[in-house]
């Protein structure tokens, strides 16, 4: 028989997914893992990357990542202190968003902490759950030219993470597989644009105790660049930052054939 649960805030089942599948989360263990990012139906995509981190403890630990087209970041911390390499020009916002998505899947949790939202979920004669989703909205933008942005956030039955989507990251999150306390999402699947489907897929999850010459792999880096800085932009500052631009001369509307001949 079908049972309606209470409704649950919406806070609550964010931990709680949180709690079942980060990696770095309580009850965390130390790990080795490595993601390979790919276009499946394009072999010649540029859209290749791998991920890869070995992970003692937050204050030991060593991630790398690659892209096909030569970049490369080394982060290392040992003891607390980061250390950290850089190589290439550009780190790509898509192979950003499935770091993202492997090491911190909710990256904003305060927000539906206290948004003061809940789910329902329907309990099924097994104990799952029925799927469950909310839905949030905020503004961007000042004045006139202020508009929507939303933010969705996913659960399956077992209460795990599906899907997070906002403006700047989102991801769906399938195939759980159990790694001691934790149950991690072995195949992660982005949107990138229209008619690109990209799929990280973890080809392998293990016990970082298994890992040999593992003392090596923490040693510091002689180097801490910091190339491929984040910088958060507000929408105030985006408008203040665009109102020198001129504007766009109408004998300059055309095919982007013609202006590419320009």
């Amino acid at each position: 028989m079908l049972k309606l649960n209470e409704r649950v805030p919406l806070g609550d089942a964010v931990d709680k997914a949180l709690e079942k599948g980060q990696l770095t989360g309580k009850d965390a263990r130390p790990f080795h893992i490595l993601v390979k990012v790919s276009e499946p139906d394009n072999r010649q995509s540029p859209y290749q990357g791998t991920i890869e981190e070995w992970w003692i403890s937050s204050d030991q630990w060593r991630r790398e990542v690659t892209h096909k087209d030569g970049m490369r970041q080394t982060i290392v911390v040992k003891a607390g202190k980061k250390t950290e390499r850089d190589e290439g020009d550009y780190f790509p916002l898509w192979l950003r968003n499935f770091v993202t998505a492997v090491f911190d899947p909710v990256p904003d949790v305060s927000m539906w902490k206290t948004s003061g939202m809940t789910i329902d979920q329907i309990t099924m004669p097994n104990g799952d759950k029925s799927q469950a989703c909310a839905r949030g909205q905020a503004k961007i933008g000042t004045d006139d030219s202020a508009t929507d942005a939303f933010f969705n956030v996913c659960f399956d039955g077992k209460g795990r993470l599906e899907f997070y989507g906002s403006p700047r990251y989102s991801m769906e999150f399938h195939d759980y597989r159990d790694f001691g306390k934790k149950q991690m999402a072995s195949k992660l699947i982005s949107d990138p644009e229209p008619g690109t489907r990209l799929v990280g897929e973890v080809t392998l999850l293990e016990d970082e105790s298994k890992v040999k010459d593992a003392g090596n792999l923490f040693a510091s880096l002689d180097m801490n660049e910091n190339r491929f800085r984040s910088i958060e932009v507000n929408a105030a500052q985006m408008e203040q930052l665009s109102t020198s631009n001129p504007a766009i001369p109408c004998g300059e509307i055309g095919t982007p054939e013609r202006l590419l001949r320009r």
